[in-house]
């Protein structure tokens, strides 16, 4: 049986603490697996997702079967969606989905997965209003274009839009993307140091003095954790992509407050909408 967050304004208030910034009503299917901080604005919907730190979903965005990587960038109404068996006699989910109530519907006795994992790599934006295929993957640094129809895999570092989406341009030079593969930025904990992010090749250059002058920068110090009843402990590297790797701390219940595990201050902000 599904199991959704009661995000009420005390649960709310509690994971704060842990670093997950929601308002009242956000609607989550547990578990959920974050790295902290992460910000769901209004009627933001998740199923089964695991997202990185300093990634947010924009109002209205419903992403299902889905792991984000980190400082993504999800707009307004953006969606997955779901599959329908093309090669079958009828596209209908009744083959493979109880519908409607017996005496309306039959058994079902086909399997067909709807979802498949999508994936968003790092430091990713897409825009307002995009569709996404289920199952396609999306690249590092990419960038999909408001209003976009992603049916393939987007390469990293690529800017595309349109329906369907194509590729518009590279977005940085082969030697800037050569660098950031090289040492991948995100991988760091940067709020120690003064990044000039306006530009791109000085910004690298402050990261790696800053990496060279303190290897501390290596591991950076953001818990994973899980949303959900049934979340065991585990142990390992803290802030990797993989979760079987991090350490994830226990959420007693949905409808319970849960103990912080991450400080994180709270700071009215606009909310964005692309």
């Amino acid at each position: 049986m599904e199991e959704w967050l009661e995000s009420s304004a005390d649960v709310c208030k509690e994971l704060e603490r842990r670093g997950l910034f929601l308002v009242p009503g956000t609607r989550i299917l547990l578990p959920l697996i974050f790295e902290a901080p992460v910000r769901l604005f209004d009627n933001a919907l998740l199923r089964q997702a695991v997202i990185g730190a300093y990634s947010y979903l924009a109002p209205e965005a419903a992403l299902s079967s889905v792991r984000i990587g980190r400082y993504c960038s999800i707009g307004n109404h953006v969606e997955i969606l779901s599959r329908h068996p093309r090669d079958w006699l009828t596209t209908s989910p009744i083959t493979h989905h109880q519908l409607f109530a017996p005496p309306f519907q039959g058994p079902v006795v086909d399997d067909f997965e709807t979802l498949a994992t999508t994936t968003i790599g790092n430091d990713v934006w897409i825009g307002a209003g995009t569709q996404i295929s289920s199952g396609v993957t999306i690249g590092d640094g990419a960038i999909v274009g408001a209003g976009a129809l992603v049916s393939k895999n987007v390469e990293p570092f690529t800017i595309v839009a349109g329906v369907p989406a194509r590729t518009i341009r590279q977005r940085f030079s082969d030697a800037l993307i050569g660098r950031i593969r090289e040492r991948p930025w995100w991988s760091y904990d940067l709020s120690g140091i003064t990044v000039p992010w306006r530009h791109p090749d000085a910004a690298l250059d402050a990261i790696e003095r800053g990496v060279a002058a303190d290897h501390r920068l290596e591991r950076r110090g953001g818990d994973r954790s899980s949303v959900g009843r049934h979340q065991k402990r585990r142990r390992g590297h803290a802030y990797r992509p993989d979760p079987a790797r991090s350490e994830a701390a226990r959420v007693r219940g949905a409808s319970s407050p849960c103990s912080g595990a991450t400080a994180a201050t709270t700071q009215a902000r606009q909310q964005p909408h692309n």
